[in-house]
């Protein structure tokens, strides 16, 4: 019989991998230059890729201290979520080098997925589940 595990369980190296090199994709993809004439699949494309960037993000975090040992309590994850607004605003202003819009509304969303990003974690933890 195979031994069952946490869908959590993962060593600490590997999730803080996973972390970065997210963190770099969601970098890269922010601050490359749109290519012209193509346009978005619908209206609110880009809301939905920041969404999911950065709940992603927050959840990788999560994970990582998790795997840690030290799951992030109310501090660390008011302190994390205030690390990652202070990024969302470095990576709105940076926009603009590389031909893109600046948009409030893109980091008060940036914002939201950090908050779901969190919570999705918060709810797997919670739940215990288990892998075959």
């Amino acid at each position: 019989m195979r031994e069952r595990r946490s869908i959590l369980s993962c060593s600490a190296g590997r999730a803080r991998t996973l972390l970065i090199a997210w963190w770099v994709l969601l970098f890269a993809a922010m601050h490359t230059p749109k290519p012209s004439g193509i346009s978005p699949p619908f209206r609110l494309f880009d809301k939905c890729v920041h969404l999911g960037g950065y709940g992603v993000l927050a959840g990788l975090c999560a994970w990582w201290a998790h795997a840690r040992g030290r799951p992030l309590d109310g501090r660390r994850y008011w302190m994390w979520f205030m690390v990652f607004a202070g990024y969302g605003v470095a990576d709105e202003l940076l926009q603009p080098l590389v031909n893109r819009t600046c948009d409030y509304r893109d980091w008060l969303t940036d914002m939201i997925g950090v908050a779901l990003g969190f919570l999705a974690f918060y709810w797997m933890a919670g739940r215990n589940r288990t892998v075959g």
